[in-house]
Parts: C-alpha cells; structure tokens; sequence
C-alpha cells in the first residue's frame, strides 16, 4: 500500500525532462546602461513586478556544428554567471543575479538594477553634493563597511574577485532617504574559485 505521504526523490533531470515548448525572450530594452570589456547593459522597460533591471548582453561564438566553441571563453563566462548567481542569493552587498539565458549567440542576464558607479559619485556627483561635508566621511565609512561585508562574503565562499575598482562598485539610492545609499559589488568576470581546502581567506 501507499503511505500516502511521501513524495519520490526526483534529480535535476527528472524535474527539467524533455523539452515541452519554447518560450521567446521578448525583452523591451530602454536606454543603454554601461559598456564594458565582456559586453553591454541596458535598462529593462515594464517589469511586471514593478522592479528596477537591467539587462547585459554578452556575445558568444559558435563552431561550424552550431556548437558553442571556444570552451575557454563560454566556460568563463558561464563560470562568472554561476559564481554571481551562488554569491549574491545571501549577500545584499553583491548585485542580486535575476536569470540568465543563452539565446543564439548571446547570453542575456537580467540583474538588480544600481543608480551610479562609484567612480561617478566619487569625481563628480557627491564632489559637488556633498563638498567637504561631514556626511560625505560618514557615508563613505559606511559603504566601506559594506565592501568589506561582500568581499567577505566571497571569501567564505573560497571566491577571489580579483577586479575590485571604482568602476565595478556600484550604488543604489536609500528611497525616502536623502543622502544615503548602498553599495553593490558586480562584475565577476575575473573571479577565481579557489579549492574548498583553502582555509587562508
């Protein structure tokens, strides 16, 4: 007889299965985001959920077969979505990773939204915002803190960045809140995982 209360243990295959359909990924893309060295961001129009998106372009090749060649390349690519995906899930200091697809020759990835790199907050904006003011050195303390927190975050992990600058720190407005912001570490592009016996972190 039946127990009428356990579920059988499935596997990731039994729960992904045979391909049942296709459903097209009709984005509406808004003004361009950023640029960079792997590809290109533009703001996603009309999420739903009434979220802030953006999404990043990332071209990828492919062999005579239709294959995806250059393992190296997409390796490192897929390896900088998995790493990105794993750090942010418990790390709100980290660009929280949304989904990823790979649509012909482009992997797509939808992202949190940020307001500003650090590099323009530090050269222009806050420059002339906030001047010498006291509470530039209190946010600035405090966004330190938050560097620290996702850095760390990666260590336990066993994760190397290995590119941390102005220009992959970016920023998100406190709504309601003049003056103050968080701070969201991105681009994982470089990042190293280093073996789980690594204790020097």
């Amino acid at each position: 007889g039946s127990d009428g209360g356990t579920a059988p243990a499935t596997t990731a295959d039994d729960e992904e299965g045979n391909e049942t359909g296709i459903v097209a990924l009709n984005l509406s893309l808004g003004a361009a985001a950023g640029e960079g060295t792997s590809g290109k961001a533009s703001w996603l129009r009309a999420a739903v959920d009434g979220g802030r998106y953006v999404v990043k372009q990332v071209p990828v090749k492919r062999g005579p077969t239709g294959g995806v060649c250059e393992g190296k390349a997409i390796e490192g690519v897929l390896n900088e979505v998995r790493l990105h995906r794993r750090l942010s899930a418990e790390c709100s200091s980290i660009v929280r990773y949304v989904f990823a697809h790979l649509s012909g020759e482009e992997l797509v990835v939808i992202l949190e939204a940020c307001d500003l790199e650090l590099w323009e907050a530090l050269t222009d904006k806050w420059s002339s915002q906030f001047g010498s003011a006291p509470g530039l050195r209190t946010l600035l303390l405090a966004l330190s803190v938050q560097l620290c927190e996702a850095v760390s975050h990666c260590h336990r992990f066993c994760v190397l960045h290995r590119d941390i600058n102005p220009w992959n720190i970016f920023l998100v407005s406190d709504a309601g809140k003049p003056n103050s912001w968080s701070l969201r570490l991105a681009d994982f592009g470089l990042a190293a995982e280093l073996p789980n016996s690594a204790h020097l972190l």
